[in-house]
């Protein structure tokens, strides 16, 4: 038969002709990608030098438009509003701070000529006009040093609302009847510390005495008036008694 639709027949065993599929490309070698990422960065940068440039700055353009923005109602508004925030918040936190004053107080007690120290912390609870009694350890009649230290802290008022401080303070008496006494004060903590040390002030325990004052009730913020639901009184605060001696 004389040539057919597909041309000359294949001899047999003859290789395909070329036409079919495309030929495959060999994929190039994949940079590092530090390297890539850098020559990204060359081609943004190089694009931003040759961008245009806009006919208003941006700055001016912020300018603009805070100005026209600010004489609309609703900024005034919350202006006004973000003003009153900052003002209540500065009155709330100024007053909780004022009520809880606290000064430093001195190093702790080391060993007296003799090498010999003791120390001891107790915690309770003192009532308005009332007091607290609790006792150190038995300690000799001569000391080199006696140091008591009272700590205390208001309770937490909630939001708009303040505890007044209260008042605490300390008696000391000695083993042989000697006392001493440090007035009640809203500021916290109240340190007594033996003056002469050269006495005799006999041996045994020493009385550590904490006197209540007046205990601040919990009121409106800023002492505002009108009436106030959740305004309570304060009948009581606890404290904590640390002494430390040496000799």
């Amino acid at each position: 038969m004389s040539e057919g639709i597909g041309g000359r027949a294949k001899a047999e065993g003859a290789a395909p002709e070329a036409g079919g599929m495309p030929v495959a490309v060999a994929p190039s070698a994949k940079r590092f990608f530090l390297f890539e990422y850098l020559g990204e960065v060359r081609r943004g940068f190089a694009w931003m030098r040759t961008a245009p440039k806009p006919q208003e700055g941006i700055l001016h353009k912020v300018r603009r438009g805070f100005i026209k923005w600010s004489k609309l109602r609703k900024a005034r508004v919350g202006v006004v509003v973000l003003l009153v925030i900052m003002f209540s918040a500065y009155s709330l936190f100024s007053a909780q701070a004022g009520s809880m004053p606290v000064v430093p107080g001195r190093g702790p007690v080391g060993p007296g000529p003799t090498g010999n120290a003791a120390n001891g912390t107790w915690v309770g609870t003192v009532s308005e006009n009332g007091n607290a009694t609790g006792n150190t350890s038995a300690l000799p009649s001569r000391l080199a040093a006696l140091k008591v230290t009272l700590t205390w802290a208001d309770e937490p008022a909630s939001f708009g609302l303040q505890n007044q401080p209260d008042e605490l303070g300390l008696a000391i008496q000695a083993p042989n009847g000697m006392n001493w006494t440090v007035p009640e004060t809203t500021t916290s903590p109240v340190t007594w510390s033996l003056a002469d040390v050269t006495a005799d002030y006999g041996a045994g325990t020493w009385a550590v005495n904490v006197n209540g004052g007046t205990m601040g009730d919990i009121t409106r913020t800023g002492g505002l008036p009108g009436p106030c639901l959740r305004c309570v009184s304060d009948n009581g605060n606890s404290f904590t008694v640390k002494f430390e001696a040496a000799w």
